[in-house]
């Protein structure tokens, strides 16, 4: 098990889905926090790094796995993209974030494809 401080600092932060429905928030203290949906701390328990793969252990000992590829993590047939002011925009009305490389079509249009919350970004 490889569990440097720089691996871990690595990859802390909020992480989504792009629909937001999935966030973890890793911390650089080897915990984490999944919340689904309206359900926040849906699952919380500790994870490690070994190079590009993470390994979950979640309180009840339930375990998973994913693999960082260019800076989007693959975790149990989700994608999730990181959550960080230098790359994402913030949705207020929805209340997640979008990396910058997701196109700015699906980026600004609320759920019936009006952009409405064009410029909006999260960080400033």
């Amino acid at each position: 098990m490889t569990n440097s401080s720089s691996d871990h600092n690595k990859y802390v932060g909020m992480w989504v889905t792009v629909d937001g429905r999935i966030r973890h928030e890793r911390l650089a203290d080897g915990r984490y926090d999944e919340a689904r949906g309206d359900k926040k701390s849906a699952y919380q328990g500790r994870y490690w790094l070994e190079g590009n793969h993470i390994e979950y252990v979640d309180d009840t000992g339930f375990t998973a796995d994913g693999e960082f590829r260019d800076g989007v993590l693959y975790h149990a047939g989700m994608v999730l993209y990181v959550c960080a002011p230098f790359m994402t925009h913030w949705c207020p009305v929805e209340g997640w974030c979008f990396p910058s490389s997701i196109p700015s079509i699906w980026r600004h249009a609320d759920r019936t494809g009006s952009s409405t919350h064009k410029g909006a970004s999260h960080g400033r």
